[in-house]
Order: C-alpha cells, then sequence, then structure tokens
C-alpha cells in the first residue's frame, strides 16, 4: 500500500514498500528517488552556504536530472541561479516550474520578481497577480505588485496594494515607505495625505533605529 514518510514523500509521490520483508535483517537501507533529492537540495543549501556555488549548482543540476518534472527543483534552482546573478536563467528555469504546476504561487512570485528585475513591469504584473490571487495572505507578493504598479506610475493601485501589505504585516519597512512615497508625493492630489505619510515615516523610523536615510 502507498504510505507517506514524513520529510522523504512528494506531493506527487506515491511510497510503495513490501508489507512483509523476509530478509529485513539482512536490508541497511531501503533508498526512495525522492530521498536522494532532498539530500541533493540539502547538499546544494550546504554548499552554497560555504561559499562553493559551482558545487551546489552541480547538486542542484543532479537534483533536477533526476526528477525533470518536479517544479520545487526548478523553482530552486531559479532562485539560485538569480541569487548568483543569473536573471535571464532563473526566468528559463521557472518558467518550467510553471509549465509543471501552473498553480504553484511561490514560482508565480518569483517570475514576477526576475521580470521586474529585468525592468519588464508590465510582463510582472499578471504573474504577481496570480501570486496573489493563489495566495491572498502574502505580504511581500503585495508588496511586489504595488512596486510593480508604482513603476507603472499608477499610485492608486499601487497605494491600495502597500495598504493591503501593511494589513497583513504592519511592521513591514518596505510598504510603510512605499506608502509614504506615494501619500507625500502622488500627482493626484486625492492621493496625497501629509498627516498619513508622517505617521507611516515615523513608524517606519523607528523600526529602523533611526539608521536608515
Amino acid at each position: 500500500p502507498a504510505i507517506l514518510i514524513d520529510n522523504a514523500t512528494a506531493s506527487n509521490r506515491a511510497v510503495n514498500l513490501p508489507e512483509f520483508l523476509n530478509a529485513s535483517d539482512r536490508i541497511e537501507d531501503i533508498q526512495l528517488p525522492v530521498i536522494r533529492i532532498y539530500r541533493l537540495i540539502e547538499e546544494a543549501q550546504n554548499l552554497e552556504d560555504k561559499g562553493d556555488n559551482a558545487g551546489a549548482l552541480a547538486a542542484l543540476r543532479k537534483a533536477e536530472q533526476l526528477t525533470p518534472d518536479d517544479a520545487r527543483i526548478h523553482n530552486d534552482l531559479a532562485t539560485f541561479l538569480y541569487n548568483q546573478g543569473d536573471n535571464d536563467g532563473a526566468i528559463a528555469e521557472v518558467r518550467e516550474a510553471l509549465k509543471i504546476s501552473p498553480w504553484m504561487a511561490q514560482a508565480h512570485f518569483n517570475l514576477g520578481a526576475f521580470l521586474l528585475h529585468a525592468d519588464r513591469t508590465a510582463d510582472a504584473l499578471p504573474e504577481l497577480e496570480k501570486t496573489q490571487e493563489l495566495n491572498p495572505s502574502f505580504p511581500a507578493g503585495e508588496e511586489a505588485l504595488a512596486m510593480a504598479y508604482w513603476m507603472e506610475r499608477r499610485d492608486g493601485e499601487a497605494l491600495r496594494h502597500y495598504r493591503k501589505a501593511l494589513e497583513l504585516n504592519p511592521n513591514s519597512v518596505t510598504a510603510l515607505v512605499g506608502a509614504t512615497r506615494i501619500l507625500a508625493s502622488a500627482q493626484d492630489a486625492a492621493l496625497r495625505d501629509g498627516v498619513e505619510a508622517v505617521k507611516l515615516a515615523a513608524h517606519a523610523d523607528e523600526l529602523t533605529g533611526g539608521k536608515d536615510a
């Protein structure tokens, strides 16, 4: 029968083991493919922490070869490539993740963030909107969406999403500063509110200990 193995069974994998093992005393280990994948991911994280980026990339590529249909591997690889400055490679990998799992909110968020980094704001917006549709309680997604709208000079929508981000996380300095910027200097006078801008800016200043100009 298929059974759940804690920290080993992937969401799209079934694990079947014999109910009786007559030779169990001679079996030292049962290797499951998904366990090998997790070990490679852990190895990659440890190597990256040690500064061995080439080794970390090799481990992730090996994991990708073992399970090319695992969206999480492609998403993890995309994040690694982005952190190493390979934004184009990151975009390609996260698109592979979304081909496999179109409902993966984190992958939509990552793609939106990578596209923003490439100044492709119009392309990033649908990905970030999809992120919030799939995960409405994701403050970082609201912040990224607000930033994208602000970059498109759509201050009203940007402020709306900054407010949502602050509802989810009132102590987000990024959201506080983003909302303050619009409240203090929006071209649309209906959006400006100096009193609220000062209040939010003061809270951000308090959170950063007065050390952020």
